[in-house]
């Protein structure tokens, strides 16, 4: 999914950025290579074969997805995440960060985005528990 995602994004930004690269005809007056296409653009696979003539590259190659698979690994990516604002000098602190879960993560506040924690679980819990109080 993120590759294809990836693909459509990258294309509609290289045809916005450099709408040179998808005219029908080269510089030297060749076919452009996916003249016959509809939209004359190659596919996500035809691009990386196109390195010769790409000036530029929209994602960065290092990006790779990661499964979590542990409570560790989870502690660790959480903590380079809420890091990150900081290290890259956004903000001092990173409970400062406004998108930031670092405060939902230390004190439960809810975010604009709800968070699945076992702050959001015993909320969940309390609520659940009000509800089904008898009344007297």
């Amino acid at each position: 999914m993120l590759q294809v995602l990836k693909q459509r994004v990258s294309h509609e930004a290289r045809k916005t950025l450099d709408p040179t690269l998808f005219q029908k005809k080269e510089k030297d007056g060749e076919p452009h290579p996916f003249a016959s296409r509809k939209d004359g653009a190659p596919t996500g696979t035809e691009w990386e074969n196109l390195n010769d003539r790409r000036p530029w590259q929209f994602w960065q190659r290092r990006f790779y997805d990661f499964n979590v698979r542990s409570q560790r690994k989870r502690i660790e990516k959480l903590k380079y995440t809420h890091r990150n604002p900081v290290v890259r000098g956004l903000v001092s602190r990173p409970e400062d960060w406004p998108w930031s879960s670092f405060r939902h993560y230390a004190t439960g506040e809810i975010a604009p985005v709800e968070i699945e924690s076992d702050w959001t679980a015993l909320r969940r819990e309390r609520e659940v528990h009000v509800i089904n109080m008898p009344s007297r």
